[in-house]
């Protein structure tokens, strides 16, 4: 099967399961129940990696329009994202896109036991540390409070730290080696709003530094 056939059998199937999707969408919205809208992307996502291993996928939406990104972390496929894209059917409902154009203001993450952390964009900051033996490049958020990132909501703050690349590459793109959400206190580089993340990743890989 070639990849035009790949591309449009995962479109079949959207198509099929599309109602059910947006519904499932506003249910978990509705009810703040993060983990079922996890699901809800990864079921879309398990249905993409029959088109090909990577790809990304990020809903957003609500009332009668959705959209449905599907991104390449990895630069080297994004021609077949972009192909998949251009094959997307017309459904009334759905915009298909390379990226969420205007995403939420909060991060908003929550554990199984009920616990919630919830985080402005505009709040966060970023740095890139120097490159280590590997060639990887980690990536160290910044907020300007005081918490504790190694403290019983680890977990939660390395979530929210997750869901920043989430929503600036689609998942961790390649390069990238270790990502932190620390008080801004405990970072002496000069740091970016998060909003320059994506372009700053793509300069220092096309300029090699």
């Amino acid at each position: 099967m070639g990849d035009d056939d790949r591309c449009r059998a995962f479109w079949t199937w959207f198509a099929g399961e599309e109602a059910a999707l947006r519904s499932g969408f506003l249910r978990g919205v509705e009810a703040k129940d993060y983990p079922a809208l996890e699901q809800l992307v990864n079921r879309i996502g398990s249905e993409l990696a029959h088109v090909t291993e990577g790809l990304a996928v990020r809903l957003n939406g609500g009332g009668e329009r959705f959209v449905l990104a599907i991104q390449a972390p990895d630069p080297a496929q994004q021609p077949i994202a972009t192909r998949l894209l251009a094959l997307a059917p017309p459904l009334p409902q759905w915009s298909f896109r390379d990226a969420i154009e205007s995403p939420p203001k909060n991060v908003i993450v929550r554990d199984g036991d009920g616990r919630e952390l919830v985080v402005a964009y505009a709040d966060v900051r970023f740095t890139f540390l120097p490159p280590k033996q590997d060639g990887s490049i980690s990536t160290i958020f910044t907020l300007d409070r005081d918490f504790d990132p190694k403290g019983d909501q680890q977990h939660l703050y390395l979530a929210v730290a997750t869901e920043l690349l989430k929503n600036a590459f689609g998942g961790t793109p390649p390069g990238m080696g270790s990502y932190a959400l620390v008080p801004a206190s405990w970072v002496a580089n000069t740091t970016q709003p998060v909003t320059e993340l994506a372009a700053a990743w793509a300069a220092r890989r096309d300029t090699g530094t």
